[in-house]
């Protein structure tokens, strides 16, 4: 059980001090307890910016979590990476496949993992524990693995598909939330939303 939880949202898409730059995206500093753990790292133009701003050193995170493969969460893994992060990077395998947003008319979007972000991800495969399933990080962290959609509403709106023409429909079986069991009940940190 994690005692003492602090949550700080270091790249979305305002910015809550004068000098700090908002993105499209999400990125969240964690402390929990002992452990520091970076949730998502934006699209990539902000982390580092902000991170400075806020007094928060990403090379001391233990574990990054990737909480699905689009870009808005993923871009920044190259920075993070550069700026000395050496802990464990918690993904689900279907998050490195292709991932496309449907445009009006083509060529379609990439919206997946930038190369970057990617080549980066290689330079570490003994770092990457993939997490298609519930995954502890620590005691009183885990990583969800696949999140089940079992009703209607939680279908995945148009337009994300897992091929450039945009012909198969993206389910989002890599979207994964963090949970942190705290003294008042579970945390649950998602970084998912319906426009990706």
């Amino acid at each position: 059980m994690i005692h003492n939880l602090n949550i700080t949202a270091v790249v979305e898409n305002t910015a809550g001090t004068f000098d700090a730059a908002g993105e499209w995206g999400l990125a969240l500093w964690i402390e929990a307890d002992e452990h520091r753990i970076l949730a998502d790292t934006g699209q990539g133009h902000t982390l580092l910016h902000n991170a400075r701003l806020l007094g928060i050193d990403v090379a001391t995170a233990e574990a990054l979590v990737i909480s699905h493969g689009h870009s808005d969460h993923t871009g920044g893994i190259a920075a993070v990476m550069g700026a000395g992060f050496r802990g464990k990077i918690y993904i689900h395998p279907a998050a490195l496949s292709g991932k496309y947003q449907r445009e009006k008319t083509p060529p379609h979007r990439a919206k997946g993992i930038p190369p970057t972000s990617y080549k980066a991800l290689l330079t570490r495969v003994a770092d990457v524990v993939e997490s298609p399933q519930p995954t502890e990080i620590a005691p009183g962290v885990i990583v969800t693995g696949a999140i089940p959609r079992r009703n209607a509403y939680e279908d995945i709106p148009d337009p994300f598909f897992l091929d450039e023409n945009c012909t198969q429909p993206d389910p989002l079986i890599d979207d994964q939330a963090l949970l942190i069991e705290t003294r008042r009940g579970w945390a649950v940190i998602t970084g998912a939303d319906i426009r990706g």
